[in-house]
């Protein structure tokens, strides 16, 4: 949400006063925010990059599992779509860097995550 920034505290509280077991919080930057999976970035132009929560563990579908090869495929394809369909081009080369280091954590096969891609 955009607000004036004096208004800010004021908007937040009442958002707080609510319910005291649903309690927002606020981010102030100077040119970006944290939003779901998104960081939005405003440098004179809109930017989208992918966002990670720094709990964010790297865990997805282990190669090794009983699942399907077509899961495993669908974790890539879920991946790769993200990078393409969220991030801005200037970003895709360190997310695909960082989507293959996830993969390999995870015990995918470099051959495998290059052959899916």
């Amino acid at each position: 949400m955009a607000i004036p920034s004096d208004k800010v505290q004021e908007v937040l509280n009442k958002f707080n006063s609510y319910h005291n077991k649903i309690q927002f919080t606020c981010e102030i930057s100077n040119n970006r925010i944290n939003f779901l999976d998104t960081t939005i970035i405003e440098n004179n132009i809109i930017k989208f990059d992918l966002y990670y929560k720094p709990t964010f563990l790297g865990r997805y579908l282990n190669y090794h599992s009983q699942h399907p090869l077509s899961h495993k495929n669908g974790t890539i394809f879920g991946m790769v779509d993200r990078v393409i369909l969220i991030s801005h081009p200037d970003f895709h080369k360190r997310n695909f860097d960082h989507i293959i280091k996830i993969l390999l954590y995870n015990d995918y096969l470099l051959k495998f995550i290059f052959d899916t891609i």
